[in-house]
């Protein structure tokens, strides 16, 4: 998608391969982003009280992810991003208002954030390792310790916070 879209109501997208993100994304209501393949680009993505929800193979996304304006309840998910074959790379991190959900299957795979994830709270369920940088009070990260049977070999997990936060590992 190669084109600035704004748009009052619903956004959806769904692709049978890979779906590229390379234009600015705005909605006053939910994003969804879904491939069979791996989502990749630039984008920012925007929505002023809606959720965004991402799914692919694998999700690289260089541009900010952002929730704007949505009712605080400390329980819905504002943004989930899925990798069900690879790896959750995020360039200028997230900002929602209530949780993010981070969900990457694959243990040549991992969960990179170069930007902040902010948010009441961030949960990480990962095969692979995990490097996030957030502000969020409430972390939990679940890193797999058995795959398909097999013991998923040791993981690197590093969580760095801006704030005094807590963390369940």
């Amino acid at each position: 998608l190669n084109t600035d879209l704004s748009s009052g109501g619903p956004v959806a997208i769904s692709t049978g391969g890979d779906l590229s993100l390379t234009a600015s994304i705005q909605s006053s209501s939910d994003l969804s982003f879904t491939s069979s393949g791996a989502i990749t680009g630039t984008a920012q993505l925007a929505t002023t009280n809606g959720q965004i929800n991402l799914a692919g193979t694998g999700v690289t996304l260089t541009g900010l992810i952002q929730v704007l304006d949505r009712r605080f309840d400390g329980f819905s998910t504002d943004i989930s991003v899925a990798a069900s074959n690879g790896s959750v790379s995020l360039g200028q991190g997230i900002r929602a208002v209530n949780k993010v959900v981070i969900d990457q299957q694959s243990t040549t795979g991992l969960v990179q954030s170069f930007g902040e994830l902010s948010a009441h709270d961030v949960q990480v369920f990962a095969e692979g390792d995990v490097d996030i940088d957030t502000s969020a009070p409430f972390v939990d990260v679940s890193v797999a310790s058995t795959v398909n049977g097999t013991a998923n070999t040791a993981r690197t997990v590093t969580v760095d916070s801006g704030r005094d936060s807590q963390f369940r590992i």
